[in-house]
Order: structure tokens, then C-alpha cells, then sequence
């Protein structure tokens, strides 16, 4: 099929320049301006194709969610326009399309030079929208250069079209460097239609003399290890969107929403005591931290009508990521400065930087709650159901029929739903006992969940739920195994429950908050050696004094030790420090007060075991830190953190 279109293309190409030759009007190109000085991308005769996506891989492509305003769009290969291509279909934010031309092209990565596709867009409604994008090339080390080249598709009869894009003498590519290909303009929506979906067709990359090169689809992309967005910020769950906070301005400019006392939607007295509001942000600044929240209030606001709150430049106090591109603040901040009353006089809440601004969202969250960490976990054999919202589904107990033995739920234990639901409100996934009359507590109960007494466990991405033994009890009673006939899982949402697991709460250990990793602290060894970081006093980058009162440092490894409890913490000083020079922290065959995880793959140390062993000023003698086993092992990363409640 793909060959008969490049046919049909050739011999069309050759009749338009025969035409020509014969004196009619000459066949213009479309060129579209390109925005940075590399060439433009143009409509093209296509060349034939490296990829033509009738072999139906696409591993070699991904969504790239870097962006705030990043679309986490279904990849899929469909028929379309009379062949197979790839289908973008969207979920309401802007696609961009990472193609893994490292992969993909491998040693001949250097040799591209430009770069032809089809691109098409479709209204689900199948009417047509004017839409438009770019090509992004990110080159250089670490990908760090990146330069933009617009298409567009104006009209239906030119929808599918080829576009081309040609690289910069300066670009060339290397491992690692990527393309991406957006869709950021959709006429459509400004008329109430629905978002476009976008298809890409016969990919060509092309050499400086236009050979095509041949392109290996069975390539994988994999991304790099992504960086921890909340490194330096407070993890936050139940994230609600301030319905209309995405804006923009120029530096010293705010802009952002009012609240229902100024007739806006945003009722102030969402933001509660414990809340955090995150901002997700772009800035032009030049200064770091450099976004702040401004509140408006009415004269009844006796600590003033307009006040900036946090920020770099005022009290320093809000928390920013590593990339410039969250910013938190929290409910006692906020008080702090615009007063306990605030809500009752707040007419609007804005943001503003020094440089150029864009803010893609402000939510509303809680702290997260960190997983139990579970031992022994046993899957329920057969709870694999899903449902619409509202609707049940999941497993029969004996008394019922069922191979499911209610009693293997005993005191100390812990379920975990593994799950995905459509539902729009944060800790949505819930557990339901099905009873015998003889259960005085009730025939029909949910148990936890954010519509319940909200004492289940949910991870941050709401596809992790964890429910206890004693959570079960107080809504079941404490004979519940005796009258249970069904358990089962329900959303408020479409849901899919993948698997419910029955486990022991390991307890001490809990995965920190607000890590942030100690760099160059991935290190090996043998057995009863030793190595890590050397710190400041030492020429080194780790400064000892950021392990401070309340924190927790977690070690990630692998040891050969057959000892249980087998890594240990090190700490070399210098003589001025009068506990001793060379001193083991924690550890079994030490005073035993680390903490670890049931694989023996973590271990959690204390900044106050620390002190016991190294003494209160042990930043000022410490020169490095250093980890040890007694067997062969693997540090894979030291952090620091805050101890989860």
C-alpha cells in the first residue's frame, strides 16, 4: 500500500513538471517561517519512507510529560488515510511526540541532516479544525539545545500533509538527543469542539544529500531516569485543580483568578489548615526561586490589601524544586502573612515573577501519606475485576461459595489494591464487605476511601491503595470473617482493579519525604571495604551540615552479606573530633538502631544516631561518608529526608 502511494506521489511529481515544461503556472512549495534560524519546514513530494508504520511497532516513540502543560496522550497504530500510521490520541493538553532518533538510526545518527513525515489532525466529531505545531531537536550534551520549527494544516484537502524540517550545521545529533513533535494550536476548541488527535506517517530521515537512512522500528526508547520532581518540595496527594489558574504575564506583572467573594469560582477556604498550594511554572528570571503568590484582599484585611507571599525576594520561605518549575506554599505561610482570617476577605489570588511568566496550573494538595511497607505479600487469587463507576466487583469468600478464606485477613496485616480509575476525585478506589445478616455492623459497607472515613493509604499517582487489618474491623467488626460473603472493590469512576494482596506491615520503616539525593553517592565495594563522598573539609561537594536535626538518611543497595541488617554508615573525621576518627554508625554488628526494609534493600539512619555515635558538631570534623558491608555491595543512593509520620 505504502509503495503504491510513493508511486502514485513520483508519477503525480512528473506530470506537474510536464506541465510546467509546456508553460502552465509553476507548483509552488508551502513554506511555513521557521522559529529560530534554522531552515523552515515546507511542504515536500515525499521520499520514501524509513518508517511506514505497516510493521505496527511504535516502541521507538513516547509522550514527553517534561512540559507543565504535557499531554499524557494513547499512542496506537490505525488505518488512516488509506494506510497504517500512528494515532495521537489526546486527553486535554498539549502532545508532544519524543521520537528516539538515537535509537532509531543508531551510528548513522550524525549523518541526519533533515527530517520529512505526514502529519495529519482529526476531530473526533470528524470535522475539521485548522491546527498547527512544531519540530523540537534537542542536541548537545545532555540535550540541552534546543531549537523549534512550526507546521501547519490549514485546509481539509491538505489534510494529511508533508512537512519537512532540516537541521542547523550546528545540530548534529548525538546519543541521547531527541525530536519532539507537538500539536499546540487547535482551532477547534475556541468553537466548543473537542481536542484534535494527530497522526504521523511515513517518517524519512535523510543525509545531506538526501539518502534516505534506514531506521531499526524495532528500536525501544528508554527514557533516561527521570528526575524526582519533588526533590526539595513535600510530596503532596489529593492535588485539586484551581479551576482557571493558567496564565501568564510579562515580569512585575500578575495575573491569576478571583475568589467568590469578587465573583470569581475559587473559594478560598479550600486552602485549610496542613494544605499546600503548588504552583507549576515556567519563568524568564534570572534569579532563582522566582515565583511568588500575591493575595487581594478587601480593606477588611487588616494586614494590607495586596501582599506578596513567599518567594526568593520576600520571606524565602516557600519551597522550590531543583528545575525552577514547582513552587509550594503552605497553608501556615499563607497565614503568616495574609492573617487567619484571610479567607473571608481574599478577592483574588494571583502569581508574579521578575522575568516573563507562565503558570500552567495551581493546586490545592495534602501532604502524601507514605505506603506501609509490607512483608510476606500474598495475592487474592482471582481479585482481577473492574467496573463503571459505582458499580462492584470482586472475589466470593467460602461462605459463599468462593475459594477466598475471609480469616487469612488477621491483626497486623495490610491489603493492597493495585488500580486505574476515571474517577475526578482523589483517593477513589474503595474496598466493600458483602455480609450475612448476622453481621450486626451491616450487610453492605464500604470501607475507607476519600468518601469514607479516609483512613485508607494512597501512593501520588492514586494507583497504589492500602487498607489495614484495623480498618477493616472498625467499619466490619471484629468477627467479620465469620459473616463475610463477598469482598469487593468499587470507584466513582470507570476502574480496573489489577490485583489485591494480602501482606504484614513491616514496622519502623517508611519511605522518607522530600528526599534529596547526596551527590556522587553511588558507590561499590568488597566485602569490609569501604567507599562514598569525601565532604567540603575535604575537597569534596557534600556539605555534612545539610544533615540536619529531624532528618533521616536512606541508603538504596545490594549486599552478598548473609548477615540480616548488613550496611552500615561510616564516618571519617579528622582527629579534632574527640568520639574517634574512623567510626561505624548503626548496623546488626553495631548498636543495631538503623532501620530496614524486609528485603534488606533499604536502610533508614537517623540524623540522631548519627549524633550518638559521631557527637553533636560531627559537620564540622566529618570528612567523608562512607558506607560498608560485609559482603560484596552495591550503593545505588544515599539521600536525605524527612522522616514520614
Amino acid at each position: 500500500m505504502k509503495a503504491k502511494k510513493i508511486m502514485a506521489l513520483l508519477l503525480s511529481a512528473m506530470m506537474v513538471f510536464s506541465l510546467v515544461g509546456c508553460g502552465s503556472t509553476k507548483a509552488e512549495t508551502a513554506t511555513t517561517e521557521a522559529t529560530t534560524d534554522t531552515a523552515a519546514t515546507t511542504e515536500t513530494v515525499a521520499a520514501p519512507a524509513s518508517i511506514d508504520f505497516e510493521d505496527g511497532l511504535f516502541s521507538f516513540v513516547s509522550m514527553d510529560q517534561t512540559a507543565g502543560n504535557a499531554d499524557a496522550s494513547v499512542l496506537s497504530v490505525e488505518d488512516y488515510n488509506g494506510s497504517k500510521a500512528l494515532k495521537v490520541t489526546t486527553q486535554g493538553k498539549t502532545p508532544y511526540l519524543l521520537i528516539a532518533v538515537d535509537s532509531l538510526l543508531g551510528d548513522n545518527l550524525a549523518n541526519l541532516k533533515s527530517v520529512q513525515m505526514d502529519i495529519g489532525t482529526e476531530n473526533p466529531d470528524g470535522t475539521f479544525y485548522a491546527t498547527s505545531g512544531n519540530f523540537y531537536v534537542f542536541s548537545g550534551a545532555d540535550s540541552s539545545t534546543k531549537s523549534a520549527q512550526g507546521w501547519s494544516v490549514y485546509l481539509a484537502d491538505k489534510d494529511p500533509v508533508t512537512k519537512s524540517f532540516t537541521l542547523a550545521d550546528t545540530e548534529v545529533l548525538q546519543a541521547g538527543n531527541y525530536i519532539l513533535v507537538s500539536l499546540e494550536v487547535d482551532n477547534g476548541l475556541d468553537k466548543g469542539a473537542a481536542q484534535a488527535n494527530m497522526y504521523i506517517d511515513n517518517i524519512s530521515f535523510l543525509d545531506k544529500d538526501g539518502n534516505v537512512l534506514t531506521a531499526d522500528t524495532a528500536a525501544v526508547y528508554t527514557p533516561p531516569v527521570a528526575a524526582n520532581i519533588w526533590e526539595g518540595l513535600t510530596e503532596v496527594s489529593n492535588e485539586t485543580a484551581i479551576d482557571g489558574f493558567a496564565v501568564s504575564a510579562d515580569g512585575w506583572a500578575q495575573a491569576g483568578v478571583n475568589t467568590t467573594l469578587n465573583g470569581g469560582t475559587f473559594d478560598a477556604t479550600t486552602i485549610t489548615p496542613g494544605s499546600i498550594v503548588t504552583i507549576y511554572y515556567t519563568s524568564e528570571s534570572k534569579e532563582a526561586e522566582n515565583m511568588w503568590l500575591v493575595g487581594v484582599s478587601t480593606e477588611a484585611n487588616t494586614n494590607g490589601t495586596w501582599l506578596r507571599i513567599c518567594g526568593s525576594q520576600q520571606d524565602g520561605t516557600a519551597a522550590y524544586n531543583a528545575d525552577q518549575t514547582m513552587c509550594q506554599i503552605s497553608y501556615d505561610q499563607i497565614v503568616s502573612v495574609l492573617g487567619e482570617d484571610f479567607a473571608t476577605s481574599l478577592t483574588g489570588l494571583q502569581c508574579e515573577s521578575d522575568g516573563k511568566w507562565e503558570v500552567y496550573k495551581v493546586t490545592v494538595g495534602t501532604p502524601v501519606v507514605p505506603l506501609y511497607n509490607v512483608a510476606n505479600e500474598t495475592p487474592i487469587e482471582g481479585f482481577a475485576a473492574k467496573a463503571d463507576g459505582w458499580a462492584q466487583a470482586g472475589i466470593d469468600t467460602t461462605l459463599n461459595g468462593g475459594t477466598f478464606d475471609a480469616s487469612t485477613i488477621v491483626p497486623g496485616s495490610v491489603l493492597t489494591i493495585k488500580y486505574t480509575s476515571e474517577s475526578k476525585e482523589p483517593e477513589n478506589m474503595w474496598l466493600v464487605g458483602v455480609s450475612t445478616e448476622e453481621n450486626p455492623n451491616g450487610t453492605w459497607l464500604r470501607i475507607c476511601g476519600s468518601q469514607q472515613d479516609g483512613t485508607a493509604v494512597y501512593n501520588s499517582d492514586q494507583t497504589v491503595c492500602q487498607i489495614t487489618y484495623d480498618q477493616i474491623v472498625a467499619v466490619l467488626g471484629e468477627d467479620f470473617a465469620s459473616t463475610l460473603t463477598a469482598l469487593q472493590c468499587e470507584s466513582d469512576g470507570k476502574w480496573e482493579v489489577y490485583s489485591v494482596s494480602i501482606g504484614t506491615i513491616v514496622p519502623g520503616y517508611k519511605e522518607a519525604l522530600n528526599q534529596t539525593e547526596i551527590e556522587g553517592f553511588a558507590v561499590s565495594a568488597d566485602g569490609w571495604a569501604q567507599a562514598g563522598v569525601d565532604t567540603t573539609l575535604n575537597a569534596g561537594t557534600f556539605d555534612a551540615s545539610t544533615i540536619t536535626p529531624g532528618s533521616v538518611l536512606t541508603i538504596s543497595y545490594t549486599s552478598e552479606s548473609v548477615e540480616p541488617e548488613n550496611m552500615w554508615l561510616v564516618g571519617v573525621s579528622t582527629e579534632d573530633n574527640p568520639n574517634g576518627t574512623w567510626l561505624r554508625i548503626c548496623g546488626s554488628q553495631q548498636d543495631g538502631t538503623a532501620v530496614y526494609n524486609d528485603k534488606l534493600t533499604k536502610c533508614q539512619i537517623t540524623y540522631d544516631q548519627i549524633v550518638s555515635v559521631l557527637g553533636e558538631d560531627f559537620a564540622k570534623t566529618l570528612t567523608a561518608l562512607q558506607c560498608e558491608s560485609d559482603g560484596k555491595w552495591e550503593v545505588y543512593s544515599v539521600t536525605i529526608g524527612t522522616p514520614a509520620e
